[in-house]
This record gives C-alpha cells, sequence and structure tokens, in this order.
C-alpha cells in the first residue's frame, strides 16, 4: 500500500492512491468504535517510504488531502512527523509551514503536537501538547523537569524506551521485561506526564491481533497490568493531580487540591515514612494499590508511628494511597 499512484520503488506523484486511504479510512473507524485516539503522524521519515520532496506539489497534495480527510475523524490528534527535525528532510522553518497550513485547513480544531521534544521546548505556542522522547534511565527527573518548564501545557512521552517483549523480537529498545516497563511508565505519570505502551507483537511491521488465542507457549502480553492502572485513575483525576517532588522521600507522589496523595513505592523499598502524611491536626486514610494485580486493601485509619510498609514488599510495586476524611 502506497499513498501516491506507483508503488515505493517506483512512484507516481502524479495523483494519490484511493485504496490506500479508505484502507485508512476503516483502522481510524474502527479505533473510534473501540474510543481509541488515533494519533496521526502525517510524516513518518525513517522507514524507507519514497516521500516527494518537501514542499513540492505532490507533497503539499498529500498534506493537504490528508488535513482535510481526516480532520472530520473526532478521534484524530495531529502530529505533523515523527521524529520530525532528525532525518534532515525538514528545518523548524518547515515544520512551522506545515502547522500553519495544517490550522488552515482543519476547521474542527483537532490538537497539534510535533514528535519533537527540541522543536516543542523552542516553540510551545505552535503546539497544543509537548511531545517527548526519552529513554533516560532517571526518567521521572527527566519528565519532571519537562513538566515544571512547561507548567500550562501538557505533556506526553511517546517513547520512554520500554518495549514489552513479544515472540517476536521486532525492536527492544532498552527494556523488554514487562514490569520494568509498567514502572517506566508509571514514573512518567507520577511525573505528571502522560505515557505510552508499547508491545512488540502490536509495533511497527508485526501485528498480532489475538494473542490471547495463541498456544499455551506463546508469550501473551501483559496488558493486564494496564487494565489495573486504568482502574486506578478511575478513582482519581489525573489531570487534577501534580507531582509535589519534596513530599517523595524514597516515593514519588501526586496530590490533589482536595488532599489525596498517592505514593508510588519500588517493590524493592523496606519502607518509608511519608512523615507529612503524620499531621496532627488532620485525620487521614490510608490502602496500598498492587500495581500487578490490581488489589485494593482495606481502607484504614492512618497509624501516626512507624513506617508505611507495602503488604507487597519483594513482590510488586505498590501505591500507598492516603485520603483526608
Amino acid at each position: 500500500m502506497f499513498p501516491f499512484l506507483g508503488n515505493n520503488n517506483n512512484p507516481n506523484y502524479s495523483a494519490l492512491n484511493p485504496e490506500f486511504f479508505k484502507k485508512l479510512d476503516r483502522t481510524i473507524s474502527l479505533m473510534h468504535n473501540k474510543r481509541i485516539a488515533a494519533h496521526l503522524m502525517i510524516y513518518v521519515w525513517n522507514k524507507l517510504v519514497a516521500w516527494p520532496n518537501m514542499n513540492t506539489d505532490a507533497d503539499n497534495m498529500y498534506f493537504d488531502y490528508v488535513v482535510k480527510r481526516y480532520q472530520a475523524f473526532p478521534n484524530i490528534v495531529w502530529d505533523i512527523s515523527k521524529e520530525a527535525l532528525y532525518y534532515g528532510r525538514a528545518d523548524e522553518a518547515c515544520i512551522h509551514g506545515r502547522i500553519e497550513r495544517l490550522k488552515t485547513n482543519d476547521k474542527y480544531n483537532r490538537l497539534v503536537s510535533v514528535h519533537d521534544y527540541k522543536y516543542c521546548s523552542n516553540f510551545p505556542d505552535k503546539v497544543d501538547f509537548i511531545s517527548s522522547q526519552n529513554w533516560s534511565h532517571n526518567i521521572y527527573n527527566k519528565m519532571l523537569e519537562a513538566k515544571t518548564k512547561f507548567k500550562n501545557k501538557p505533556i506526553f512521552n511517546i517513547e520512554h524506551g520500554g518495549y514489552e517483549e513479544s515472540m517476536y523480537t521486532v525492536f527492544t529498545g532498552d527494556y523488554t521485561n514487562a514490569e520494568t516497563c509498567l514502572r517506566r511508565n508509571y514514573m512518567c505519570l507520577f511525573a505528571g506526564v502522560y505515557t505510552t505502551y508499547y508491545w512488540q507483537g502490536t509495533s511497527w511491521n508485526v501485528i498480532i491481533y489475538n494473542p490471547f488465542e495463541q498456544p499455551k507457549e506463546f508469550y501473551k502480553p501483559k496488558f493486564i497490568y494496564f487494565n489495573y492502572m486504568q482502574k486506578l485513575f478511575s478513582k482519581f483525576q489525573f489531570h487534577k493531580m501534580k507531582p509535589i517532588p519534596w513530599h517523595n522521600g524514597s516515593g514519588y507522589n501526586l496530590t490533589d487540591n482536595k488532599g489525596t496523595v498517592l505514593l508510588y513505592i519500588h517493590k524493592e523499598n523496606y519502607g518509608i515514612d511519608a512523615a507529612f502524611l503524620k499531621k496532627k491536626d488532620e485525620n487521614r486514610t490510608t490502602q496500598w494499590f498492587n500495581t500487578l494485580t490490581g488489589e485494593f486493601t482495606k481502607e484504614v485509619a492512618i497509624k501516626k508511628q512507624g513506617k508505611f510498609r507495602s503488604p507487597w514488599s519483594q513482590k510488586a510495586d505498590a501505591i500507598l494511597i492516603s485520603r483526608l476524611k
């Protein structure tokens, strides 16, 4: 499938290929029916696609057609290009022009970003949210820096270097263990930014659409971990919570304006003091959440003495939940 006539080896840029876009219509419609947003990267320049040169008639024809056609889908989020400035095809002025051209043609004002943190950092007013691609070992600190810098913009780490293993090695990134990938997602969330989950069996050129119908020995992805994450954040409104790093101690906290605190604790943690939760004039409760099983403990009155110890210490990362009565 090629967006123009001809094919990738012998492209014909005189016209577009309707069959390509009919297939994409079906994909985005199905995503909408399943309540999934389509983060549409208009260009991807590192997958050996024979693109026409930038700002030629063929390039403008393609770009305008995509914007005019797909703005009608309510689940569309625009992204000008994957790794927009990495490959020498576009400079900042070119990306400026593409954003302006998109906004002129998009009558529905869909959200727009650019998958390039340097661009977003230099021109935050050009985008609706900041896109990041950060694989650092200290991912929490890097994402907290971004959150602190852009207080009034949502931040989305599109790739954090974690690509959970599958039966096929597609692209490993730097982390493939399911629990490690989950932890990196929570590290992003507890820095106050949005994050992404990759399973190698549904990424790039491999789509295993029915992994749980495969033979017993087939590696099954840990989608369930993210069901549990959704379960947690259906109880707490993530967009109303913010990190307060001086309350972290050996954990990581999110706090809302009603005094509810979530403290993410690594399984290796023996216990956390969290003295700020033990104020004499506050009447608080605590309970724990297991990130691997989705289990909640019973909510109980806070104990003012001793460390808070996870009931799953050494077994699973957990979240201490403390509410004001």
